[in-house]
């Protein structure tokens, strides 16, 4: 008599290497991809050319900043920690081009992820670096921007559309920065 492949991978016996490799390689992906379901907390809400999701979010200091409340600035929105050493190399250059667009309709806003305000705040100031440092505590702007590692920036126009998103750490106090975020100011 002969076995199905059913009948004979199932027979009560040890299950051998081969058998555990099966399990593993083939049954599990199978029932894990089965049991995924839509959930709206996995969605991006931050596209490229879309409104940026707003977020009403507690600086270090207790000041609460709603980025609604800043149209009519460019606004330059960076994720970041103080153990990520790109974060922490590129905190800077972001200064630098900060100072650079002093006078101009322009934000720096850098949201906190997963890290303590206290380090984060003694950090900066270490470096003499001044800007707003909100805490996203339920991590609901860091999903509804679907930040997947730090530090990412996005930059946003002054109609609070989503213009650039930006994986990674960099210098960015350069000519090419400056005049990508001055093209997205009004005419003065």
């Amino acid at each position: 008599m002969q076995l199905s492949f059913f009948d004979t991978f199932m027979r009560p016996q040890v299950l051998t290497d081969k058998k555990i490799i099966f399990l593993f390689f083939v049954l599990l992906p199978i029932l894990l991809l089965s049991s995924c379901r839509e959930n709206s907390d996995f969605h991006v809400k931050a596209v490229v050319d879309k409104p940026a999701p707003d977020f009403h979010l507690k600086d270090s200091n207790g000041k609460y900043w709603r980025l609604s409340d800043l149209r009519g600035n460019v606004i330059f929105l960076n994720f970041w920690a103080t153990w990520c050493p790109p974060c922490r190399e590129e905190m800077p250059s972001m200064q630098a081009l900060n100072q650079s667009l002093e006078g101009k309709p322009f934000k720096m806003i850098t949201i906190l992820a997963n890290d303590d305000p206290k380090v984060a705040d003694k950090f900066l100031q270490k470096l003499g670096v001044n800007l707003p440092v909100l805490i996203d505590e339920d991590d609901s702007t860091i999903k509804a921007y679907g930040v997947t590692s730090v530090p990412e920036s996005f930059i946003i126009d002054t109609q609070g559309v989503l213009r650039s998103r930006m994986i990674g750490g960099r210098n960015w106090d350069s000519p090419v920065m400056r005049k990508m975020l001055q093209e997205l100011m009004p005419l003065s």
